[in-house]
């Protein structure tokens, strides 16, 4: 219930592609005046959406930040990974039950940060990497890990060379999103399976410009 909620709550720019854009992919080519006009359009969008308030299922949801070309790419070991979208949202539970679902105060705001992430091994080889624990700190001294409900996991187990992708979805009942202006994201090293590092731990900070 608590994942139907929230995924109600987040018309988010993280499950799907305008309509528009998805005409113009399939009668043009990638020239570089459709791709200027397309980055435009979704500027727009993102503004248009950014203060936009909505209500369902009681919670009140705000979106303070979006970002769709958020694009921070990385590499660890065989392991690529791609945190492509960003949403900061503030949520109030108006409620009771949905203050008791999400273990809040009725009427206090808390804050929600949202990625889209992409992982491929390049390797034939299995390997073990959990970007689904990827702890995150934020310039409100809260540390958290995702939220196994309501994110969309990703399995950490990599067999061989293959591609996946998933949602992480932070909450942070201590912090308004309006304050936050940055979060530091954390992700242990890929593994085999001795559980030998295969790569260096992860460590980057994305700005918030809210």
């Amino acid at each position: 219930m608590k994942k139907i909620v929230i995924m109600l709550l987040m018309s988010l720019m993280l499950v799907s592609c305008s309509s528009k854009k998805e005409e113009k992919n399939t009668t043009e080519t990638n020239t570089s005046e459709v791709k200027k006009e397309e980055n435009q359009e979704d500027k727009k969008e993102n503004k248009k959406k950014e203060g936009e308030t909505t209500e369902q299922n009681g919670l009140k949801k705000t979106v303070i930040f979006t970002n769709k070309e958020l694009n921070k790419t990385g590499e660890s070991g065989s392991i690529k990974y791609n945190f492509t979208k960003i949403q900061v949202s503030k949520i109030t539970a108006t409620t009771d039950d949905a203050a008791q679902m999400f273990e809040v105060e009725k009427g206090k705001e808390f804050a929600i940060v949202v990625f889209d992430i992409e992982v491929e091994n390049t390797s034939d080889k299995d390997v073990s990497f959990y970007i689904s624990q990827a702890k995150l700190i934020s310039n409100t001294k809260e540390q958290v890990e995702p939220d196994m409900i309501a994110s969309t996991y990703i399995d950490g187990e990599f067999l061989g060379a293959v591609k996946k992708n998933g949602t992480n979805v932070y909450l942070l009942k201590n912090s308004k999103a309006e304050d936050i202006k940055s979060v530091e994201i954390r992700i242990s090293a890929p593994t085999d399976k001795n559980f030998n590092k295969l790569g260096e731990d992860i460590k980057f900070t994305i700005d918030i410009p809210n």
